[in-house]
């Protein structure tokens, strides 16, 4: 393949988010790729991920929830599926961040 000669078939990238009151903010995402190239990078990744902070008594208490999962789309020789989960919690106070 000659340089600068690629192909992409169609990739949709979908990012959803909206505030919850007193909870944080809720992302869902689909991305699809359909690579023709490099046809093991074809990929299909779906997920949530909530985001918030709290504030008792003058600490605020940070916190991050996501679960994804993604597989192989299109023509991506490999069948797989992986799970993937972050959580993350922390704490502020006045200049600190534990």
């Amino acid at each position: 393949m000659a340089d600068g000669d690629h192909r992409q078939a169609p990739t949709h990238l979908i990012n959803l988010s909206t505030a919850l009151t007193g909870i944080g903010r809720l992302t869902g995402y689909h991305y699809a790729i359909d690579n023709d190239d490099v046809a093991p990078l074809s990929t299909a990744t779906s997920g949530l991920r909530l985001a918030g902070q709290k504030e008792p008594s003058g600490v605020a208490v940070t916190y991050l929830l996501e679960y994804a999962r993604q597989s192989d789309a299109a023509d991506n020789p490999k069948s797989f599926d992986a799970d993937y989960w972050h959580l993350m919690a922390g704490a502020k106070f006045g200049v600190a961040e534990v």
